[in-house]
């Protein structure tokens, strides 16, 4: 290709500049093994060859699969017992993976700025056009490379960088396209490229489809050159407009009375009402855009059909795509498998592939005789779709996999039914895209529900299936959210939002994207926009390149202005996000802020372009120039983000995962929460064979059938007394509240008839109460509502396994996922092992010390120059709580006992120290200081509260300072250290009664007389009848007395 000819050898050198450049930094920088949220199940599944959650990303497993067999080494600290590598290396190779596609599509961004810049410049001339065309590139591609989010991608085991690299290299191809398109078939060798690369890029994410606008307006551009870029972005808008417009009038005519819920409808009511809405769509559309076009002159009039055309185009492509091949696919395996009368995904869907791969490789041969007019382009239009196809493929590993039923194997889609639900996504459910009115009351009681039914509702509150139809009505939410806690209370959500509108604007856009933005192109300071860090210098560039993109050449401006806005608020309004979500959704934008990269680069070469006006074409100048705007943007970007992007010594998911494995007795059952507990869990299990004796159940999987079947005929099994048919038919259930007994152990001398059980071995006597849509029954006086499956099955398990063997409960699960069984848990660390007696605030010492002490690992929690983002420092406490928890143990056993309390508090301080693990809460950072004062340790009680203000806790509430103030005055006698805090405290709140009250305090117990009495005789103006003034009085009284008769 031209660009590793010898006359490119500049540009050759600065991409390959770009791409080892950026991947040495992120190299540096990536995880040494395993990281939370989905990184954890990627590398084991990939290493594996297991399925992972849909859609599967099953090219990324191949990938990751070979990589990880190769024989690199590194991401292994030395063990500071063993002196010898900790870790194996699987993560690390796999982690690999991100840091290569990241590094790549930088460079494809310095590829693509230059040949954007090359459609008004021309082709290089001298020094001065390699300036400008090189040096804005550079700018740009390295502004994206240290950006927040797209190096938060590069540097652990994800699908978001490969999914960029195959964004870019689309990009770019179409470019080299419309540079090569003249030359003979090289055009249509790019067409085919570009196809199987789509279709190679879907098998990771779909992110790629939305590549196909900018590519059609490429492509139409080049065959109509003299087209005006703003002219066609106003037509298309004005189209885009139209269609929204007939979409709505269409839905509340065809379909009035579910609005946007139609796709809930009964497929024979759907079709009806669909072909309705198609039709008034078609004819609104229609009218539409014949009333604008004939606003139009001739030529004019001819041009807007053309666009018109290109978005049918475009659009056709997308759903031919998207519908037929993503969705399409899934569907054609249904029918295949009762044509083959199989019900086996493997057979059904490869037959799928293989005879819609010969179909389209026999209409390619009879193209000319079905329209000889057009035989090529027909030809090359299905042999794209065909490289699509053949991309698209990789799926089959997925059902192949599953079919030899690895120990991750999730949906279980080999069958043609689990395949196609695999396909289509169904465990995510469908949310309306334009609905937002999720908590505003819902007419609940009118929609086909009556009194004795359990119904399922939409995100909406409107009514869905009826579960049951026994007792009282029970309505529950999506994924067991209860809806009824979240109708009619808007404004208690996050935010206080006031209307949709407001949801909309302040939530969706300004917090889910335009922060986001912010955090790349002007500065982040934890999770706020911070323009101090980035001084906003590439969003200017930004903004300067899109003015004078749209100057020069507007056409593909344009062109980038539909990627960038389809990769980012198309993608926010396809999401349709609630208020909270579980985690920050930046990377679901990072090809937004790659398309604004372009921009970047283009406006680094328009201030280039200046300076050659201004002094010619002075290579003092220019490197001058350059430097500046290197200096300015990447290279300040990298030492904004270095250090919160660095995670070469951050090994906390790992130990975090060992440490609760290692919680655990052998052959244990333990129940996790989410994500961050199970997957990293799942990679130690599955790929470094840790503590494979350990069942590990995920509660969110235990609400699915194949998840439990699973459970129960998959090593290490866990014993469960239902038939197939019976988990299957496992749903949400109507509950009342009562009392529930799981017996005891019953020791070998023990009577088992006459119900004798082990000395204090009583079993578990509960209130098990409803866990979702809970009321209370005025008759009763106790709670009603309904269980999820995962509260069934986890009472199912207790009662089946008869205690023999333990039951753990992490301590990321919190009570509400216990079902009532708090009394019965006993803290062992990370994990609440269950009992047969109720254990209170108990632990045994001996277990708590030999895991917290002797057996976890702590790595590098002490090093400050690793980064630990707050999430992870919040799930760290959980350390802190087991030191304190044992601490606490020892203080209340006796004095004998105050050596292992001081000995342990110690040892948390030198493995989890504040300055690095930062004490979050302050309450809890008060308790540590008061505990080492209880345990006569003064310099350590001190340090603690002299440091109460620091590391993370400078922005500590007005009331918890005044506590701090407190405890300085009461436990330490420092009045002037409170006085300290307070008397500031007294100009931020001054009619503030609490702080009034201990500023007088602490003077009256300082003895100081004139002071207090003026601070006394403030609060008797806020509190005149206070019990605490009045004693303060007493106590200024008595001071004067003492003080008159001395």
């Amino acid at each position: 290709m031209e660009f590793f000819k010898p006359r490119d050898v500049v540009k050759t050198m600065m991409a390959a500049f770009v791409l080892v450049f950026t991947f040495l930094i992120y190299l540096d920088t990536m995880a040494p093994t395993v990281s939370f949220w989905d990184c954890g199940e990627f590398i084991a599944v990939s290493h594996t060859l297991s399925v992972p959650h849909p859609p599967g990303s099953p090219l990324y497993l191949l990938l990751g699969r070979v990589i990880s067999m190769l024989p690199i080494t590194g991401g292994a600290a030395l063990d500071p017992v063993l002196n010898e590598p900790q870790f194996h290396n699987i993560a690390y190779r796999i982690n690999l993976l991100s840091p290569l596609a990241t590094s790549f599509a930088n460079m494809f961004l310095f590829l693509i700025i230059v040949r954007l810049i090359a459609e008004w410049r021309g082709k290089i001339k001298d020094a001065a056009d390699k300036w400008i065309s090189y040096g804005g590139a550079l700018v740009g591609s390295l502004t994206i490379a240290f950006s927040d989010s797209h190096w938060f991608n590069a540097v652990e085991a994800e699908v978001y960088s490969m999914s960029i690299f195959f964004t870019a290299i689309v990009v770019w191809l179409i470019l080299k396209w419309s540079e090569k398109v003249d030359e003979g078939g090289a055009g249509s060798r790019y067409i085919l490229i570009i196809s199987y690369m789509m279709g190679l890029a879907i098998s990771v994410h779909m992110l790629n489809l939305l590549t196909i606008p900018f590519i059609a307006l490429i492509m139409y551009m080049k065959l109509n050159p003299k087209e005006d870029g703003i002219e066609m972005m106003v037509h298309m808008l004005a189209v885009v407009g139209i269609m929204a417009v007939a979409i709505m009038i269409g839905i509340e005519m065809a379909l009035p009375e579910t609005s946007m819920e139609y796709m809930r409808l009964p497929s024979a009511e759907l079709s009806s009402k669909l072909m309705v809405l198609m039709v008034i769509f078609s004819v609104i559309t229609g009218g539409g855009l014949y009333g604008l076009s004939q606003a139009f002159k001739s030529d004019r009039r001819k041009r807007f059909w053309k666009q018109v055309l290109l978005m049918g185009a475009a659009g056709g492509a997308y759903l031919i795509i998207y519908l037929g091949i993503i969705k399409g696919m899934s569907k054609m395996a249904n029918v295949m498998g009762d044509i083959l009368n199989t019900d086996n995904a493997v057979w059904a869907i490869g037959a799928t592939f293989t005879i819609s791969i010969l179909a389209l490789m026999a209409l390619i041969f009879f193209a000319p005789s079905i329209y000889r007019a057009r035989a090529t382009e027909i030809r090359l239009s299905v042999m794209a779709l065909l490289m699509v196809l053949v991309g698209f493929t990789s799926y089959e590993t997925i059902f192949i996999r599953s079919s030899q039923n690895p120990n991750i194997d999730e949906n279980d889609p080999e069958t043609v039914s689990r395949a196609v639900s695999y396909l289509e996504r169904e465990q995510y459910g469908s949310y309306p895209m334009f609905y937002r009115d999720r908590w505003e009351e819902a007419p609940l009681n009118k929609q086909n529900a009556t009194p004795g039914q359990i119904v399922k509702v939409n995100s909406t509150g409107k009514i869905g299936e009826v579960i049951s139809a026994q007792g009282d009505l029970v309505v529950v939410g999506l994924g067991g959210r209860d809806v009824n806690q979240r109708m009619g209370n808007l404004s208690a959500i996050r935010g206080g939002y006031t209307s949709k509108s407001d949801f909309f604007w302040r939530y969706q856009i300004n917090h889910m994207y335009i922060r986001y933005f912010k955090w790349q192109f002007w500065g982040r300071s934890g999770d706020n926009s911070d323009i101090s860090q980035l001084w906003a210098i590439p969003f200017l560039l930004g903004l300067a390149g899109i003015g004078h993109h749209f100057s020069k050449d507007s056409r593909r401006a344009f062109a980038v202005l539909a990627l960038f806005m389809l990769t980012g608020f198309a993608i926010l309004l396809y999401l349709n996000q609630d208020d909270p979500q579980p985690r920050e959704r930046d990377y679901s934008y990072v090809g937004s802020f790659y398309a604004f990269a372009i921009w970047i680069g283009i406006g680094a070469a328009a201030i280039l372009e200046k300076l050659k006006e201004w002094r010619k074409d002075s290579p003092l100048f220019f490197s001058g120039a350059m430097a500046v705007m290197l200096l300015a943007a990447p290279v300040n970007m990298i030492r904004a983000n270095y250090h919160t992007h660095d995670r070469s010594g951050n090994y906390v998911a790992w130990e975090y995962s060992y440490n609760l494995l290692n919680t655990c007795d052998p052959n244990a059952i333990i129940f996790t929460n989410g994500d961050n507990d199970t997957f990293p869990l799942w990679y130690l299990q599955e790929v470094e064979g840790i503590r494979k004796d350990v069942r590990v159940v995920n509660l969110s999987l235990l609400n699915t059938p194949w998840y439990i079947k699973q459970l129960k005929n998959m090593e290490p099994k866990v014993q469960i007394d239902l038939s197939e048919a019976e988990i299957e038919a496992l749903t949400l259930t109507r509950f009342d509240e009562r009392e529930m007994v799981i017996p005891g152990p019953v020791t070998p001398g023990d009577n088992p008839e006459s119900g004798t059980l082990e000395k204090g071995a009583s079993g578990l006597r509960w209130n098990f109460q409803p866990t979702i849509s809970r009321q209370k029954n005025p008759e009763t006086g106790k709670l009603t509502g309904g269980l999820r499956v995962q509260d069934l099955m986890i009472f199912q398990i207790l009662r089946i396994n008869d205690w023999k063997k333990p039951i753990y409960f992490a301590v990321t699960v919190s009570p509400s996922n216990q079902i009532g069984l708090g009394d019965y848990l006993r803290m062992d660390g990370q994990a609440y092992q269950l009992m047969p007696y109720k254990v209170g605030l108990t632990i045994d010492p001996d277990i708590m010390y030999d895991k917290i002490i002797n057996t976890y690992r702590y790595t590098n929690l002490n090093d400050p120059d690793v980064y630990y983002p707050p999430n992870v420092q919040r799930l760290l406490q959980n350390y802190r709580k087991g030191f304190l928890q044992l601490v606490y143990e020892y203080g209340v056993t006796g004095d004998e006992n105050r050596a292992k309390a001081l000995h342990v508090l110690h040892k948390m301080d030198e493995l989890v120290p504040d300055e690095t693990i930062p004490v979050t809460y302050m309450d809890l950072y008060l308790q540590i200081a008061q505990m080492y004062y209880q345990l006569e340790d003064d310099s350590s009680a001190y340090l603690y509260m002299e440091n109460a203000f620091k590391n993370g806790r400078e922005d500590t509430p007005l009331m918890e300072r005044v506590k701090v103030a407190s405890i300085w005055n009461d436990l330490f006698d420092e009045t002037g250290k409170a006085l300290n805090i307070l008397l500031p405290l007294s100009m931020e709140a001054p009619m503030n009664a609490q702080v009034i009250y201990e500023i007088a305090r602490a003077y009256v117990k300082d003895g100081n007389v004139i002071d207090g009495e003026d601070w006394v005789s403030r609060l008797a103006l806020l509190a005149p009848m206070a019990r605490e003034t009045r004693s303060l009085q007493d106590m200024i009284n008595k001071l004067k007395a003492d003080s008159t008769k001395s």
